[in-house]
């Protein structure tokens, strides 16, 4: 279940659903590049992040990363195939729909 996680979500990166929402406002089209054990976000503004995984649930679909600054972030892969990164302490939300952001 962990590949079709990571197969959903490098959908979402393709055409139309490379918008982005961040607290939701679309601010920029962004890309997440998962692999086991990182998350890296690109944005189209030429920022990148990355997140370093440490713990997994629900095969896959939720997964909680800790960013360079300590940040702990709760990560969503819903079933439609859009995806979540909550900042635990703040509340930031990064949104991506699978279908891009006319879609929702």
């Amino acid at each position: 279940m962990a590949v079709l996680a990571n197969a959903d979500v490098a959908s979402a990166n393709n055409g139309a659903g490379s918008c982005c929402e961040y607290n939701d406002k679309r601010i920029a089209d962004c890309h997440f590049h998962m692999s086991k054990n990182e998350l890296m976000i690109e944005w189209s503004d030429g920022v990148s992040e990355s997140y370093k995984l440490i713990s997994e649930e629900r095969h896959g679909t939720q997964k909680t990363y800790v960013d360079k600054r300590g940040g702990i972030w709760e990560f969503i892969l819903y079933p439609q195939g859009n995806v979540s990164l909550t900042n635990v302490k703040n509340g930031n939300r990064i949104f991506k729909p699978l279908r891009g952001c006319n879609a929702i």
